[in-house]
C-alpha cells in the first residue's frame, strides 16, 4: 500500500506508532458508540382503560296521560221518613191544640204531621215556640255534615307528590311509528329493551330524524355518514349529550343512544344502561362542566394534590375528574360545592348528605332511588379546587 505524503514526512519514530495509534483510536470510536445513551423522553401517564359504552334509557311506553281524580261525592243528609214518637210533651202544654187522631201513628208521612203542628204556632202563645226545637230531628244528623266537610279538602293533597319527579332531557325522543323494542342482539340483557328497530331503510330513517329532531328542540351534528352505521351528536338546551347510532342490519335498521360514539359494533355487547336518574344527573352537572369559570382537570393538576389525597384519586377508572377551578377565578371547596349543590337542586335532587371526608377534602353522597353518587372538592397546592366524582363508594 502506498503512504501518504503525510505519513512519510512524520519522524521515524512516529511513522513506526502510526499504526498501533490507529488501532487503538478506531478501537476507542467503537467502544464509544457502543455505549447506551440515556433517553430523554418523558415517563408516560398510565393508560386509562376504555370507559364502558353507557346506552341512553330511554320510557318503553309513550307517557300515558295523567288520571283526573274524581271529586269524592259530597255526603248526602239522611233525614229520616218516620216521625219521632216525640209529639206527646207538645200535647199537654197547650189546650188550643187538639189532639192528634190515632191514625197519624200509622201513617208515617211527615207532611201531615208537621202541618197541625205549624198551624197552632200562630195561635199559640211562647209554648209553640219552644216546640219545633225538640221536633227538628236533623240536628244530630247535620252532625255528620260537619264532620264529612273536611273530608273534600284533603283530597287533592295526592296531588302534590312530597319530591318532584326527576327531568329526563330526553323523554320525548321521537322514534318512527312503527319502530319496535330490541336491537336484534347487538345488545345484551335488560340493555337490549333500550335500543329500537324498524323494517324502515337507514336512509329513510335519517330522513325521519332530519325532520324530527329539530321540531323536537334537540341539536344534531353528523359524525360518521357511512352506508351501514350514521352517527349523530344529539343535543338539547341544559342536558348532556348522547349518540344516536342507526345501524342497518338483517335487512332492518336499529336505533341506539349512547354516551359517546361507537364505531366498534363488538362494543355494544360489554354496554351498560343508563338509567333516568343517571342522565338527570349528569344533565345537572353539564352547565359547571361547560361554564367558562372552570377548566379541565390535568395530570399536573392532580399532581400538585398532596400525597394522601394522590394516593386516594390514583385510581382515574374509578374517580373521574370532572372540573377545576382556574386562576383568575378561584373558589374553595365549600363555594364550588355551593355552585354545584344549586344545579342539582334545580333539577329536584334533594336528598344530599354530607360524609366522612376522604382524600383531605368535602365528600358528600347524592342518592335519588336506586341511583347513588359521591362527589369531591380538593384543593392542591395551587389553590384551585378540583371536582371529582365516583359512582361507588371510596370506603
Amino acid at each position: 500500500m502506498n503512504q501518504s505524503y503525510f505519513v512519510k514526512n512524520l519522524p521515524t519514530p512516529l511513522q513506526t506508532l502510526w499504526r498501533p495509534m490507529l488501532l487503538i483510536s478506531l478501537g476507542l470510536h467503537g467502544f464509544l458508540l457502543a455505549i447506551p445513551m440515556p433517553s430523554h423522553q418523558k415517563p408516560q401517564p398510565p393508560k386509562k382503560e376504555p370507559e364502558k359504552v353507557k346506552i341512553t334509557q330511554l320510557p318503553t311506553t309513550p307517557p300515558s296521560p295523567r288520571p283526573a281524580i274524581k271529586p269524592s261525592p259530597k255526603p248526602t243528609l239522611k233525614v229520616s221518613q218516620t216521625i219521632p214518637p216525640k209529639p206527646k210533651p207538645i200535647r199537654p202544654p197547650s189546650t188550643e191544640i187538639p189532639p192528634l187522631p190515632p191514625k197519624t201513628k200509622a201513617i208515617p208521612r211527615p207532611q201531615p204531621s208537621q202541618t197541625p203542628e205549624k198551624r197552632p204556632q200562630s195561635k199559640a202563645t211562647p209554648t209553640p215556640s219552644s216546640t219545633p226545637t225538640p221536633s227538628l230531628s236533623p240536628t244530630p244528623e247535620q252532625s255528620p255534615q260537619s264532620t264529612a266537610t273536611p273530608t273534600p279538602s284533603p283530597s287533592p293533597t295526592p296531588e302534590q307528590s312530597p319530591t318532584p319527579a326527576l327531568q329526563n332531557p330526553f323523554a320525548d325522543f321521537p322514534f318512527p311509528d312503527n319502530a319496535q323494542l330490541g336491537s336484534l342482539g347487538l345488545l345484551s340483557g335488560e340493555t337490549d329493551k333500550s335500543a329500537r328497530n324498524t323494517i324502515e331503510a337507514l336512509a329513510q330513517v335519517a330522513d325521519f330524524y332530519t325532520k324530527e329532531l329539530p321540531a323536537r328542540k334537540f341539536n344534531s351534528q353528523p359524525f360518521n355518514d357511512a352506508t351501514d352505521l350514521k352517527v349523530y351528536k344529539v343535543s338539547k338546551e341544559g342536558a348532556e349529550p348522547q349518540f344516536l347510532h342507526l345501524i342497518s342490519k338483517d335487512g332492518k335498521t336499529v336505533i341506539v343512544l349512547a354516551s359517546q360514539e361507537i364505531k366498534d359494533l363488538s362494543a355494544f355487547k360489554s354496554a351498560e344502561t343508563r338509567s333516568p336518574e343517571e342522565i338527570a344527573f349528569e344533565s345537572a352537572l353539564a352547565p359547571v362542566k361547560s361554564s367558562e369559570d372552570f377548566g379541565a382537570v390535568f395530570p399536573e393538576d392532580i399532581s400538585k394534590l398532596p400525597p394522601a389525597a394522590q394516593s386516594a384519586f390514583a385510581d382515574t377508572n374509578k374517580f373521574r375528574g370532572l372540573v377545576t377551578t382556574t386562576t383568575f377565578k378561584p373558589k374553595s371547596p365549600q363555594e364550588l360545592f355551593n355552585e354545584v349543590q344549586n344545579q342539582l337542586i334545580q333539577r329536584h335532587f334533594t336528598q344530599i348528605s354530607q360524609e366522612a371526608s376522604y382524600g383531605g377534602g368535602l365528600t358528600y353522597k347524592i342518592t335519588q332511588g336506586n341511583f347513588t353518587s359521591y362527589l369531591y372538592f380538593v384543593a392542591n397546592a395551587d389553590n384551585k379546587t378540583i371536582f371529582f366524582v365516583s359512582k361507588d363508594s371510596p370506603f
